[in-house]
Parts: structure tokens; sequence; C-alpha cells
């Protein structure tokens, strides 16, 4: 049955004021629903990887390269396999993409692409029989494999591979590794990247983000270099931007200031040449689009905003942040568990991690600066005042109930005062929290 939208009144994002709402709203857009969006744009198109559009990486680049080169020389290698890992934008993907066109330019070695995300939807059975036969196929030009069973179809595979092997080494590289469902890594390690990681002219290269997968195999796990991609400095900011938004270039150190170095960032915030401050709300949605369909983005990216302001959080301050946030007091009686999901929905999607210094879960270091500088600006002022105010209170509070680690709750307060402070407010002016 079609679902009629003239059943449900015209929604403005205004009128969006608690998680009820979102609720309500997220059924609605499931069902093919619209929200009005004030100052809504269209977001910028994302760029695809071009050679001339590539910058830095050099050092990653030069791994690679020299063990490719150390394969072709049949040099005995301890550690084939590298594992590229970093938060949503940094370029792993263009860093893949990058490598394969840079090892084909190489002599007497094959290199293999595959992305995970192309197989989504896909039962991991399905999804590892098609990158197997897409292999076969890129490999031999042909259709060598004469069965449908997959244990007999990755032996199969690897023995018409072992011929190649004899005469090139071949480096494989997948892309969006530990974002993909766990099982479908568990079934592609036993049929294909544990066979391909026990062959000694056989190099991996993997790019993820999030929590690695525990690998069986030793030369995934024990034996694997594992690399984190590092944000852009000011200057490769100012190179990325003339190579992909040169009308922005004047403006790359503001850019950089807002994303930090990420390039997905930077580019996204480029996009608005006129003041990087416009493209923060479209760069915050660009890294936000990892979040899976079951989990409410909108609702999310306000839980996100919410907390931003802290140096550190858990649960305990989740319905606090959240009864500022929307003005509604209710949150503060909600149950632990229901804080708890909204934690447990950040860190699965990759948002925050422990950190034990601060003894709290901390947010991805570019998704925190653009949310931060979104807060600050002039439409919300307002709002942000009102989540630190919130903040210190709830700090005082624990303070003088927590003895143990009184001083600890008092520094947190005073952080918050001293914020307040450099945009001109007193605690006078949180009298109405």
């Amino acid at each position: 049955m079609m679902f009629d939208t003239t059943m449900l009144p015209l929604i403005k994002y205004d009128e969006i004021k608690d998680a009820d709402s979102f609720d309500k709203v997220y059924t609605w857009f499931s069902k093919g629903g619209d929200c009005i969006m004030p100052n809504s744009i269209e977001s910028a198109k994302l760029p695809k990887y071009t050679n001339d559009a590539f910058v830095n990486r050099d050092k990653e680049m030069a791994l690679v390269e020299e063990k490719a080169k150390a394969l072709i020389q049949r040099q005995p290698l301890d550690e084939r396999t590298i594992i590229f890992m970093g938060q949503r934008g940094t370029g792993k993907s263009w860093l893949i993409r990058h490598l394969q066109t840079r090892l084909a330019a190489l002599p007497a070695i094959i290199s293999l692409i595959i992305d995970l995300e192309d197989y989504r939807g896909s039962t991991p059975e399905e999804a590892v029989k098609k990158i197997l036969y897409h292999l076969n196929d890129r490999i031999f030009k042909q259709s060598t494999l004469s069965t449908e069973e997959l244990p007999e179809l990755s032996r199969e595979f690897m023995r018409h591979l072992r011929v190649i092997l004899m005469e090139q080494p071949i480096a494989f590289l997948v892309d969006t590794v530990f974002e993909s469902d766990w099982q479908l890594l568990a079934t592609l390690e036993r049929y294909l990247l544990g066979p391909l990681a026990a062959e000694s002219r056989v190099m991996i290269v993997m790019a993820g983000r999030g929590q690695a997968y525990p690998w069986k195999t030793p030369e995934l796990r024990l034996r694997a270099m594992f690399h984190n991609l590092e944000p852009f400095t000011p200057e490769q900011t100012k190179a990325q931007l003339a190579r992909q938004k040169p009308k922005s270039v004047k403006l790359f150190f503001e850019i950089y200031e807002r994303s930090g170095g990420n390039p997905l960032a930077s580019f996204m915030l480029a996009d608005r040449p006129e003041s990087p401050d416009s493209g923060l709300d479209q760069a915050i949605n660009e890294l936000l689009k990892v979040i899976p369909d079951s989990v409410n983005r909108q609702q999310l990216r306000q839980n996100l905003e919410a907390i931003s302001v802290l140096n550190a959080f858990d649960e305990e301050q989740i319905p606090t942040m959240l009864a500022a946030y929307y003005g509604e007091a209710r949150y503060k009686d909600w149950k632990p568990t229901q804080a708890r999901q909204v934690r447990e929905n950040i860190v699965r999607c990759s948002f925050a991690q422990w950190d034990e210094k601060q003894k709290g879960y901390v947010l991805d270091s570019t998704l925190l600066r653009l949310l931060k500088r979104y807060l600050q600006t002039e439409e919300r002022q307002e709002l942000w005042q009102r989540l630190h105010c919130a903040a210190h209170q709830l700090y005082l509070e624990w303070a003088a109930q927590y003895r143990r680690t009184s001083e600890r709750w008092r520094t947190e307060a005073d952080f918050h005062q001293n914020e307040l402070a450099k945009k001109g407010f007193s605690l006078e002016d949180c009298s109405y929290i």
C-alpha cells in the first residue's frame, strides 16, 4: 500500500523540538516524506578520485611501493599486510585508489582492488563468491572456475593463482574493511584473505575506520602493520584546495582552522567560498553519512551537538545535556538504559572512543571541531550558552556530592565557567537553567 504523505502535516525543521518528534519524522522519511530545512542548500558533490587531484600521503605510498618492489625482487618479507586506519574523511579510499595507480606503473606486479561497500546487501557467502568471480575475471580474463560451492571455489581459485604467483607477485587492495559486517569479514578471511596472506608473494593492503576486526590469520593480525592516517597540515590543505577547490585557496587557513586538516571536511567547507562557517552544516552532515539506516541520523546529530561542549562524556552526563539542548526537563528523568543507548549509538558509529586520561568517551577530533564551531555561530549562541551553563551546574553538583572525585568535577565546572567568560557571559547569566 502506498503511503499518503498528505495525511501528515508539513513538518518544518524549527518545529522539531524533541526525540518524540524526531521519531515521527524518521518514520515519515522512511516512507518518502520531506523535511524543510532552514537555509537549505544542495550538498556539495563529492569529488571522484583522479590522479591529478590527489595530494600528500608520500610516506604511505613509499611504504607500499617499497614492499611491492621487494616482492618483485623475490626478497623475503615478514610483514606483507598493511592496514591504514582513519576516521571518516581522512582519505582512505583515495589512498587505496592512488596506490593502485602507482602500483600499476611498476613492472611485473599485479594489483587488484575491491571495495567491500560494493557488496553491501549480499549475504557473506554471496559476496565472497562475487569477489572470487570478479578477481578471477580480472586476472585470467576468462572464466576458469567450474564450481559454485564456496569452499571448492576458493580452493580452485587459489590453485590457479599459485601458478601466476610463480611468475608475478600480487598486491591486493581492500577498501571499507572494518565498517563492513563482521560476518562478511569472517567469511572473506576464511575463503580469500587467509589463503592469500599465507602466500609469500602476496601483499595485502586494507583501509577502514572504527574498531579493527580480530583476524585469526597470523599474517593479518600478528604480522600486520597498522598505520593511522594523520590530518593534513595547513600547507597540505592549501595544496588540496588548489587542486580541488581553487576558488577557495585564499581561505585555506580559515578552512584548516575549522576542519583540522581533515580532507573531506576541508572540501565541504570550501564549497562555500564566501564564508567557511556557512559550510559547517553540510560538512557535519557529510561526516555523519556513515550512520546506519537503523539509527535516526538527525536525532543522533543533535545528541552529538548536545555533548560537544564537554571534554569527555559517558551516559551519566547525557540526560542533563539533552534536557538543556531541547529545553525539556523530562530528559533528566531518563533511565540509565536510555542514556546508555545514546552513548552506544555514538560509539558504534566510531564517533567517540574511550580516553583513559579523561576517564570518559571523547568525540572524534574533526567532528568535535566542527560541532563546536557550529554551536558558536551567531544564530546558535543561546544554545551554546545553555549547554555550557547546564554542564557547569551538573559538575558543581557532582563536586559536592562525590567527595573522592570532587577536585576532578570542580575542574570541569571551572572549564565551563571559563568558556562562558570568554564569550562575555557570567554565571548570573545561567540563572535560568
